[in-house]
């Protein structure tokens, strides 16, 4: 009498499933998470390469509203551990600086004496060469925001740093 076919999987079905959740842990899985984390990512742009869109971004990260007229000099961006942070140099329009210093997120925490613990090495970061400067510092969702505004020869100059925690 021939063997009984048991409902019970057989060894050929487990090969298969086994297959697959190997498929899947050695290609599909490591594929899924390189792309959740974005090391690696840095990006540095100068004059004229700072655009209208860089400093779009710049305004939606640190909360802060730029004057109309405003021209991105400098922006680093670094995304490649856990907590991205950026800097940018943007050269504001002369006539609209002083309404720009009442704004909101500049009259928060304001203080004279801010200074970043660790100075990025790009030669155009220079705030600590601001003509009449002021800083400050404020925290928003995840971030800090430090700024320094001064004047750098005949142009006013806001220095900003964005770091993520």
């Amino acid at each position: 009498m021939a063997p009984r076919l048991s409902a019970h999987p057989s060894a050929i079905d487990s090969g298969i499933a086994q297959f697959w959740l190997r498929l899947l842990c050695l290609f599909v899985l490591p594929l899924l998470l390189s792309g959740c984390l974005d090391f690696g990512a840095k990006s540095e742009f100068l004059a004229p390469n700072v655009t209208d869109q860089h400093l779009s971004i710049i305004e939606k990260r640190t909360g802060i509203k730029l004057p109309e007229g405003s021209i991105g000099q400098a922006l680093y961006s670094d995304a490649s551990g856990i907590d991205p942070w950026m800097i940018a140099k943007i050269q504001l329009p002369n006539d609209k600086v002083d309404d720009f210093r009442k704004s909101e997120q500049l009259r928060k925490e304001k203080s004279e004496k801010h200074s970043i613990t660790t100075e990025p090495k790009h030669t155009w970061w220079t705030p600590g060469k601001l003509e009449s400067n002021s800083s400050g510092q404020f925290m928003q969702a995840n971030a800090r925001v430090t700024w320094f505004l001064g004047r750098e020869v005949s142009n006013y100059i806001l220095f900003l740093r964005w770091d993520t925690f």
